[in-house]
């Protein structure tokens, strides 16, 4: 369930990188080429209007005084309004659709160029007359249909495609500043994350300066961030990283990242290549000038990708050192709660014995008087009843594991203090293959939920809690049994979070002991009836 829990994970996480991709890859596409109408038809019109035919993808005739020029050429379908963009020569120009005229424009030095927009709709038919007045321009006239007829689509397109990865790394750049800050702050600073900050920053700031530095930066700020010895330093920085990094789990998880990125993104360029979109044309691109032995295109993204793995993979060993040490807080707290119960121990067994001092020197007092009287008979009553006591003194040793003893005796001394019946048997070997920590966490918890539900039985019924420890074939079995009113409070799934009056102390406690099960590859098995509690788990040693 639990690995089956993390692949989930896993592809969740995939599914998210796609969806971002899927999401920005259409902001940095410029549309491709804008598509080129052919000339169908060409012809020469004299001044009688009479057409003379000729190739319209061979040089147009010479004109003589009074012709023109005429194309035409059958529109295509248009799901959506399209601009008409018409690139001609120097003179008069006039567009007709379906024989009526819609447009026309002069040139008198320049080229001469115009656009129309057109509805939706398609199979008319356009002729344009050109009537020349010099050698300049274009001829035939370029036609092209276009939703974008200022091409601003392909600025904005272009400017995305430096935006988008600048804004990923400044992003990456603030979150390794802060952990950097966060590790110093609490004395676990890791001195390899400044190469990586480096990394990011230069990432951040110079693609930028080359792209679009020239409008925004005064020329003193453009001449250092466009420098190009950043691209080497930014490479020397991130291979000084990873080779400062020597755990084999760290890389085994950077393989992991590195091999679905690939996955991800062959998933991605199959994608787009069966929709002919953006992607998968950049991407045959970018391979083409590598395989031309061009390297800076894919040195750009990998040097990004490398940040940005880095970065989450920053972020893992920091959030794993603190969890590291939340842990060793935790048992550290669990040994100071071991070593103040065992002081409240001695303590109590110190004023004890005091008691026991001083009725032992009344005792013997009383003794001497017995002897100087020659009662022997109540002398020798007194010495059988002095020495019955001490045979009961000592407490109960279930066990030769000396932690769990101590635990259980803690428990025999408080459940006869609150008038609860307590059974315990332990048939455990001196030393176990369970670190005490580990041990005295999970029964002291356990404990303390049976006594205290013990302790809510209600009047009139047994009172009890019953625990079996056993150690056999590899694996230690546990089971606690206890008496309790038959409340459970705050189920989730049909298992309890607490059974505590304050349930979020005892939902803690749950979540602990079920921890140290799962840590050994187990389970914590609860079950209850109206009357009963019952608390299983077998943790392999």
């Amino acid at each position: 369930m639990k690995k089956a829990a993390k692949l989930l994970c896993i592809l969740a996480f995939l599914l998210v990188c796609a969806l971002i991709l899927a999401f920005f890859s259409p902001l940095t596409d410029a549309g491709g080429a804008v598509p080129e109408l052919a000339w169908e038809s060409a012809a020469v019109v004299d001044a009688a209007g009479a057409e003379t035919p000729f190739d319209p993808l061979s040089a147009p005739p010479a004109l003589r005084e009074g012709e023109s020029y005429r194309f035409g050429v059958t529109l295509p379908e248009r799901d959506e309004m399209l601009y008409l963009v018409v690139t001609s020569t120097v003179g008069e120009s006039s567009l007709a659709l379906d024989g009526e005229e819609i447009y026309a424009f002069c040139a008198d030095e320049h080229v001469a160029t115009g656009q129309l927009l057109l509805e939706t709709g398609g199979g008319e038919t356009l002729t344009m007359d050109v009537a020349p007045s010099g050698e300049t321009g274009v001829l035939p006239p370029m036609l092209q249909l276009t939703d974008d007829p200022t091409g601003q689509r392909g600025s904005i397109a272009y400017a995305n495609l430096y935006a988008i990865p600048a804004g990923a790394t400044a992003l990456a750049l603030a979150l390794l500043c802060g952990l950097f800050l966060l590790g110093l702050a609490n004395g676990r600073a890791d001195w390899r994350l400044p190469l990586l900050i480096f990394a990011a920053a230069a990432l951040t700031v110079s693609p930028l300066s080359q792209g679009f530095g020239l409008y925004f930066f005064s020329d003193r700020e453009l001449l250092l961030f466009s420098w190009s010895g950043w691209d080497w330093l930014t490479v020397l920085a991130l291979l000084a990283y990873l080779a400062l990094h020597r755990s084999k789990k760290y890389w085994a998880i950077f393989g992991a990242m590195a091999a679905a990125s690939l996955l991800l993104l062959a998933a991605c360029w199959a994608v787009s290549a069966l929709h002919g979109s953006y992607f998968a044309r950049y991407m045959s691109s970018l391979l083409q000038s590598f395989a031309e032995g061009t390297y800076s295109d894919l040195a750009y993204w990998v040097t990004r990708w490398l940040v940005l793995a880095c970065t989450v993979l920053s972020a893992w060993e920091l959030l794993s050192a603190f969890t590291a040490a939340q842990a060793e807080a935790n048992a550290l707290s669990l040994r100071n709660r071991l070593v103040m119960e065992n002081y409240r121990s001695i303590e109590a067994k110190l004023r004890e014995g005091a008691a026991k001092q001083h009725e032992f020197a009344h005792r013997l007092a009383v003794l001497d008087a017995y002897l100087r009287e020659g009662d022997y008979a109540a002398l020798a009553n007194s010495l059988a009843e002095w020495r019955d006591e001490a045979a009961g003194g000592e407490g109960p040793r279930y066990t030769e594991h000396i932690a769990v003893n101590a635990m259980l005796q803690d428990a025999s001394a408080r459940a006869a203090g609150a008038l609860i019946e307590f059974r315990a048997s332990a048939q455990l070997p001196k030393e176990l293959g369970i670190p005490d920590a580990d041990i005295c966490g999970l029964l002291m918890n356990m404990l303390d939920n049976a006594l205290e539900g013990a302790q809510r039985t209600p009047q009139g019924r047994e009172r009890y809690v019953r625990i079996s420890l056993k150690a056999a074939g590899g694996f230690l079995a546990v089971s606690c049994v206890n008496s309790f009113d038959g409340l459970v409070l705050d189920a989730e799934g049909g298992l309890p979070a607490s059974t505590k009056r304050e349930p979020e102390s005892h939902g803690f406690g749950l979540a602990q002991m079920r921890g140290i099960a799962e840590k050994y590859g187990s389970v914590l098995d609860l079950s209850w009836t109206e009357t009963e509690f019952t608390v299983q788990t077998a943790l392999k040693i």
